[in-house]
């Protein structure tokens, strides 16, 4: 497994542990209705779509999401429950990145994520272990909301491979959602679907 030249690493459930109950609850504990027929790990309203893909603002996107989901909150109980998916960043994973920079490996991070929790996990970042931002770990982070493109679609892996000339067969993807491994492994990337409670330093990454 120490083989590939280059890592590819999805973030949430990968990288920093999440927790899609915890999201749940913190939405319908503010009178939210529908919160999981209406977002969840495999599908989600074309609303979170948007916002992951930067078309929606967050000052746009909260009373969106409050029509739709027929509740009212302040801005600030909002973040909070719309943070509230992100748990923390087990050390060993990070220090497992930077070994695997150090190995001369090619290393990045393609996350659908949005502003909201961009802001979040990199000041969970700068709280846990210093620095500026997550990004500064891997040799280039791709972030769903700011290249306007998400997971699966075959594009936002296209531009990784592209920019990066890399070549597929020696670019390992992982992920914790099957149909962005599926996207991976039809673009010819070898493939890791991390299933709970399987974690990256399991996977015999290290030479």
């Amino acid at each position: 497994m120490g083989t590939f030249k280059n890592i590819i690493f999805d973030l949430g459930g990968v990288v920093l542990d999440i927790d899609y109950g915890i999201f749940s609850k913190a939405f319908t504990d503010l009178g939210a209705a529908d919160f999981d027929k209406l977002y969840s790990q495999y599908k989600q309203h074309p609303l979170f779509d948007a916002f992951e893909m930067g078309l929606v603002m967050p000052a746009e996107f909260r009373p969106q999401l409050e029509r739709l989901m027929g509740f009212r909150a302040t801005p600030e109980a909002f973040d909070a429950a719309w943070n509230a998916i992100i748990l923390n960043y087990p050390p060993d994973n990070l220090k497992l990145i930077r070994e695997l920079r150090n190995q001369d490996k090619k290393v990045f991070v393609l996350s659908n994520t949005n502003l909201l929790h961009q802001q979040a996990f990199d000041a969970l970042y700068r709280k846990t272990f210093g620095g500026s931002e997550l990004a500064e770990i891997f040799d280039k982070a791709y972030y769903s909301h700011l290249v306007g493109m998400r997971k699966p679609n075959a594009n936002i892996f296209e531009l990784v491979l592209d920019e990066n000339n890399l070549n597929p067969t020696e670019t390992l993807f992982i992920d914790d959602t099957s149909l962005h491994t599926d996207t991976a492994a039809r673009l010819g990337l070898h493939t890791i679907h991390l299933a709970k409670p399987k974690r990256i330093t399991e996977l015999g990454l290290l030479l």
